[in-house]
């Protein structure tokens, strides 16, 4: 059994011998964080029935902030705390915390600030027999998910997810269809409606939403070919082709919103380099991305064409990159 993504991808996990242990199989883990991924990022994490741990240090490697880990086996202890110190090392105080304990008795005699994510993955026999309906009710009342968070539990297939008071249901198919949650969809105010355009420069018109893949590098490029903006002086219009590029970290512009940002920019009387630079501010405050690049390919006015290029970046990884390739800009038109 091994880690299946982030950063200690690949990592081997021990696992006892026993009939009373299940562990979590790496393609089911995998199609579960896919679903996980936009909730993932900086999270308090509970992994009941813990077991060897392998779900609670997917979670860590994918992002988690901190991992609880429940067990009532000293057997299955033994294994989990030994997967935690081999893997986590000199963060493992900071980053986890291991019971050992029944879980249900656990999260009823609960009195702490809640979790983000809890996961479920009982023996067979346990979750058939007491079923979840009881269990969301307690995990509601002794506060273990906070508001907003998500209970993920993993049951035989004879089992139905059940309607609860309090609680929506997101996902009645089974983890290996990988589709991700989205409920930051619903957050979202311009896509799929009809929204007028700023009539001026509106940072507030940006949107994001989480990035399902957190823990892989990526680039994400927009190409605005048509971009305008005015002379601050004249009021006469200037043209150009916009790039924004970037590497995300956990969130992702929403194309629909930035478009109606950068349409803005068509009312607006500022000047290139100026434009660039508030462009690439209001980006990296929404998205913290691990780099972002923003260039501007201005048409010439009077004979002179001005192509300003401004680039940045987040932890010492992508600021080398952001600094090889500012040393390498020529600024060259294409």
């Amino acid at each position: 059994m091994r880690i299946t993504g982030g950063e200690f991808c690949g990592r081997n996990l021990a696992v006892p011998k026993s009939d009373a242990i299940r562990p979590t199989q790496d393609r089911v883990r995998e199609s579960v964080f896919a679903m996980l991924a936009p909730e993932i990022a900086d999270a308090d994490f509970l992994d009941l029935f813990a077991g060897s741990g392998s779900v609670g240090l997917e979670a860590l490697s994918r992002g988690a902030k901190r991992a609880t880990f429940i067990e009532a086996s000293p057997r299955h202890i033994k294994s989990l705390k030994t997967n935690l110190e081999t893997i986590l090392k000199e963060t493992l105080s900071l980053r986890s915390e291991v019971f050992v304990a029944d879980a249900y008795r656990w999260i009823a005699r609960y009195a702490g600030s809640g979790f983000d994510i809890v996961f479920a993955d009982p023996p067979y026999a346990l979750g058939e027999e007491k079923g979840y309906a009881s269990v969301l009710a307690t995990l509601a009342e002794r506060g273990v998910v906070r508001a907003g968070g998500v209970f993920v539990a993993e049951m035989t297939a004879v089992q139905r997810a059940e309607e609860t008071p309090g609680w929506e249901l997101l996902r009645l198919e089974s983890a290996s269809g990988g589709k991700r949650m989205r409920k930051d969809l619903n957050e979202l105010k311009t896509l799929g409606k009809t929204v007028e355009a700023s009539k001026d420069y509106d940072p507030n018109m940006l949107e994001a939403f989480s990035n399902a893949h957190p823990s892989r590098d990526y680039w994400v490029t927009f190409t605005a070919p048509e971009f305008t903006t005015l002379c601050p002086k004249t009021g006469q219009p200037d043209f150009a082709t916009l790039t924004i590029r970037y590497i995300p970290g956990a969130k992702l512009v929403e194309s629909k919103s930035l478009k109606l940002y950068l349409f803005g920019f068509r009312n607006h009387g500022d000047f290139h380099e100026d434009v660039i630079n508030v462009i690439y501010n209001d980006l990296f405050k929404l998205l913290k991305p691990k780099y972002l690049e923003v260039y501007g390919k201005f048409a010439a006015r009077g004979g002179i064409s001005i192509d300003p290029f401004v680039n940045g970046a987040t932890g010492a990884k992508y600021k080398a990159l952001a600094a090889k390739r500012f040393d390498a800009w020529a600024g060259v038109r294409d």
